[in-house]
């Protein structure tokens, strides 16, 4: 089980912007955000990542992450499905392509 990077995580679309950090991921029992905000503005690291579980069904906070390290350990009770996150993110930006394609003929330009 691995967490995404701070180059992963930018990467994938914001779902949602919260007061300091931008939704990049949720698969409806963990949600993952990444912080806008640096070390100057009070965060642990300088590309911090927080992970969300839905425990009784509330979001609940369990822990965060140096994003811009490759090897961070799980947080316990985090629980992500195991993602390919380049392959994750090559997927979403290829289904972007093809509906902007799609997009452009439904317009009657193709």
């Amino acid at each position: 089980m691995t967490y995404p990077n701070r180059y992963q995580l930018d990467a994938l679309p914001t779902l949602e912007s919260g007061w300091t950090c931008d939704l990049k991921y949720n698969n409806g029992r963990v949600k993952l955000w990444l912080s806008r905000l640096g070390t100057a503005d009070g965060e642990p690291f300088e590309h911090t990542a927080y992970v969300d579980v839905l425990t009784d069904g509330r979001w609940v906070t369990v822990g965060h992450y140096d994003a811009s390290v490759d090897d961070h350990e799980c947080l316990p009770g985090a629980y992500i499905v195991d993602v390919d996150w380049d392959a994750y993110i090559s997927d979403l930006h290829g289904k972007a392509q093809i509906q902007a394609l799609l997009d452009y003929i439904v317009r009657g330009n193709g």
